[in-house]
């Protein structure tokens, strides 16, 4: 299953393999800016600007009778935050919903598979609005980033942060630069230290590695020379590499070892859509917009142009492009089981939904939100 999120204040449930519609969600006063499923696929949240984020069933839980009719109703609405809510992430194995706030706070939140809800943990303490969190060190820290410069780390259970890390200003800049983007390690087996590192990006184009154990920041690795903000960082499963993505167009990839440059792509050069009757503009670096790993060292990434490309970041080359989209594309998700699902989906500012099939270069055409 996918699903989307738009200005209409509606989300959509589809599936990916033939784009059929399955559940349309209405209850939102207000555009929905994030959508994420639970662990195992049974619970959806989906946050809005209304500053509610709703949690709707999405799939029978594991052992449930498999005529469950429950499929795309209202399992329960999470409440506490004044203002929009910008994000939201679940743990990696249970039914905790983390959420970011532009009223400066994150809220924590329990969730039974019957519905019911309870507020755990509200974490204030930045100034600004939470742009970014993620879980860190396999579900055990939660890791937070917010438009007033600083990044905060915190135990899920207690409201005052371990850690507060606000180095991030870079040289002649005396004002720190909000935190745009935030990503972490990886759980592999046999390398339970990659858990603890969390990549976070800034508005400045600036990359930095920290630990969500120490607080500590580990390398302030190579900036984007562009100085635009880095819109999506990742790791790179199986490998010791990471990668950033900036408004400026470029893709760097990182050692994590060392902290060095490995790859720097430029993504291809095209025309910025324009509305009908209007002059062409003349080809130039397309902004990057969304960053994902489809499988292995394959990275999928999409641009402001309606440009969408698989990139291989070990051998710094281009794999494929793929056409379609006609507006910006704001969205991007590649199925958790790439082997059984392979396809990426991507959504635009003007409601298009695509399924790309990764061994083809046609795409299919789902309803998505205006």
């Amino acid at each position: 299953m996918t699903a989307t999120g738009g200005g209409d204040d509606k989300a959509f449930i589809f599936t990916g393999e033939d784009g059929v519609q399955r559940a349309v969600l209405e209850g939102h006063s207000d555009s929905i800016v994030d959508i994420a499923f639970n662990f195992e696929g049974s619970l959806l949240a989906t946050a809005s600007l209304d500053g509610t984020v709703r949690v709707w069933r999405s799939r029978a839980p594991r052992g449930s009778d498999p005529e469950d009719t429950s499929f795309g109703t209202l399992a329960c609405t999470l409440e506490g935050p004044d203002q929009g809510i910008e994000w939201v992430a679940w743990h990696p194995r249970g039914n905790v919903l983390l959420a970011g706030s532009e009223d400066g706070a994150a809220w924590l939140w329990g969730v039974t598979a019957s519905g019911k809800s309870r507020l755990m943990t509200a974490f204030t303490g930045h100034s600004g609005p939470v742009s970014t969190g993620t879980w860190a060190c396999n579900g055990k820290r939660i890791v937070t980033g917010s438009h007033d410069g600083s990044v905060r780390i915190w135990e899920p259970a207690s409201p005052a942060a371990l850690h507060t890390i606000k180095s991030f200003s870079s040289a002649g800049r005396f004002d720190p630069p909000a935190i745009t983007s935030m990503a972490a390690g990886p759980v592999i087996e046999g390398a339970e230290a990659l858990a603890s590192l969390v990549l976070v990006g800034c508005e400045d184009g600036s990359v930095h590695l920290i630990s969500a154990d120490s607080g500590k920041v580990l390398h302030h690795l190579p900036a984007h020379s562009g100085g635009e903000p880095v819109e999506a960082v990742t790791f790179i499963p199986g490998a010791p590499l990471a990668a950033s993505g900036s408004i400026d167009g470029s893709v760097q990839v990182y050692e994590l070892g060392s902290g060095a440059l490995r790859h720097r792509l430029q993504l291809p050069q095209t025309s910025a859509p324009v509305e009908e009757g209007e002059e062409p503009l003349s080809p130039a670096p397309a902004p990057l917009t969304q960053m994902e790993v489809v499988k292995g060292p394959v990275v999928a990434v999409t641009d402001a142009n309606g440009g969408v490309h698989l990139l291989h970041v070990v051998t710094g080359g281009f794999i494929k492009s793929f056409d379609g989209h006609d507006a910006t594309i704001n969205a991007l998700a590649v199925p958790p089981r790439i082997d059984a699902a392979p396809y990426i989906v991507t959504g635009d500012d003007a409601g298009e939904v695509l399924v790309f099939p990764l061994d083809a270069g046609n795409e299919q055409t789902v309803e998505g939100p205006q």
